[in-house]
């Protein structure tokens, strides 16, 4: 009996313990919670100021000029963002905020140890860069982006995910106590355990039956705390995630709009006949600038369709060699002509399933992204053949190749690797995680093979109709 006793009162005074740890555990966390809810998705913070440190960087020599600063201006402009440029020493060499150019800023105060960490004051976010020139950091560019400009996620993740340990820590102190015990005490703990483990496979609608006069009842109280609270987490996190991916196609639409008025306007102006020598080399710098922001809104805008599952894919039953044939009529015409780009004619004719719209947008991203990393003077390959019932689509090159480290992650969003200084166009890091969920949606698969300064090979298997 006075086992008994001496146990129940552990027990109780376990409990205690565990309800305190717990709720200040919970506390502490969603109070840290609100100190880390600007954490962000960096590559996309880096798709909106890659563009802009590249300028700077070819041009930090002139970055005092009218010309380089106008330039400059317009790019921050377009993305509704502020930036000042220091030197070494912390001298503002250029700014469009409330910094003057000429005063000196403490460096010490506006960067960070890894000059990429972000920091945010009065909800404007600050991220920093190094700008090199021939190896050697020359000087800072500190970027301030406003509210609402981009949708940064919170924190939610990091608090379920501890609650979750918390569960398995309070299930460990629990069984090491009551293995020796009776029934009494061995079936709440069971009937606890196993709403544990529907947690930890991600179901939530498991209830506890344990009576009231248990000694374990406050800790089912507890559970039950839990399981609302986790319930309304993962609620808010899906609001939030979709909140994000409706921002995102928002964002990519209406910025079609301007920009295609804006390209309209270049070329009416690269057609006037009194323009000086250095104007029109001003306008083909923007109308080519304006063809690669271009591309990046199309990727954004077709990445949020795939993300909202709005990206349709309509398969039909479609003859291989006409598809391709109709695909394949006009991008010699399209691509630099200093490359050779060859293309089959004996194409398999087989019936497949298809969007031939679909795949005539992987086929000429696939030939872009070789085009974009092949030589002048290169080479390019495109064939067709049949295999085990399926239709294998080739498309390789003899340029730069893909380095190995980057080769298992060319197909994740945002992903761009390390540019080659050869590399002159650059986009979202969109373009293959489209193509990559295409082929997916026809039932097909997407292979890459490369070698670095040798080529790359892209293999593309859609299934025959048997």
């Amino acid at each position: 009996m006075k086992n008994n006793d001496s146990f129940q009162k552990l027990f109780l005074l376990l409990s205690f313990c565990i309800i305190l740890f717990f709720s200040t555990t919970f506390l502490y966390i969603n109070k840290e919670t609100s100190n880390i809810k600007n954490m962000y998705n960096i590559n996309l913070v880096r798709v909106y100021t890659s563009e802009i440190l590249n300028e700077i960087e070819n041009n930090f020599s002139s970055i005092e000029t009218v010309e380089t600063n106008d330039k400059i201006n317009l790019m921050l402009r377009d993305i509704n963002s502020y930036a000042f440029v220091t030197d070494r020493t912390g001298k503002v060499l250029y700014s469009n905020n409330d910094i003057f150019v000429g005063d000196t800023v403490n460096l010490k105060e506006v960067l960070y140890q890894d000059y990429s960490y972000l920091g945010s004051n009065e909800g404007h976010y600050k991220f920093s860069f190094p700008i090199y020139h021939n190896e050697n950091v020359e000087g800072f560019l500190i970027f301030e982006i406003p509210p609402g400009v981009i949708s940064f996620s919170t924190s939610s993740t990091y608090l379920l995910i501890v609650m979750i340990m918390e569960c398995f820590i309070i299930l460990t102190l629990i069984t090491l106590l009551v293995i020796k015990y009776n029934k009494k005490i061995n079936n709440p703990l069971r009937d606890l355990e196993k709403g544990l483990i529907s947690i930890s496979k991600g179901e939530y609608n498991y209830e506890l039956n344990i009576d009231q006069k248990s000694i374990i009842y406050p800790v089912s109280v507890q559970y039950k705390y839990m399981i609302e609270e986790i319930s309304r987490l993962l609620t808010q996190m899906a609001n939030q995630e979709n909140t994000r991916k409706e921002l995102l196609a928002k964002i990519s639409h209406e910025i079609r709009t301007p920009l295609s008025y804006i390209k309209m306007g270049a070329e009416v102006l690269a057609q006037s006949e009194n323009l000086t020598v250095s104007e029109k080399e001003y306008t083909n710098t923007i109308m080519k600038k304006i063809s690669s922001i271009d591309i990046i809104i199309e990727d954004l805008f077709s990445y949020s369709r795939q993300d909202l599952n709005q990206l349709s894919v309509e398969l039909k039953e479609v003859y291989a060699r006409d598809m391709f044939n109709s695909i394949f009529i006009d991008i010699e015409k399209k691509y630099n002509r200093t490359k050779t780009i060859s293309i089959q004619n004996n194409i398999p004719n087989v019936l497949i399933y298809a969007d031939p719209g679909r795949m005539e947008q992987v086929v000429l991203n696939m030939i872009d992204n070789a085009d974009k990393h092949t030589n002048e003077n290169g080479n390019i390959n495109i064939y067709v053949e049949l295999e085990e019932n399926h239709i294998i689509l080739i498309i390789e090159d003899d340029g730069q190749g893909i380095k190995p480290k980057d080769l298992p992650y060319i197909f994740n969003p945002f992903y761009q690797g390390e540019q080659d200084s050869k590399t002159k166009r650059r986009g979202a890091g969109l373009g293959l995680t489209i193509c990559d969920y295409i082929i997916q949606q026809h039932n097909g698969e997407i292979y890459t093979y490369s070698k670095l300064n040798k080529g790359t090979k892209f293999v593309i298997k859609l299934p025959e109709i048997i």
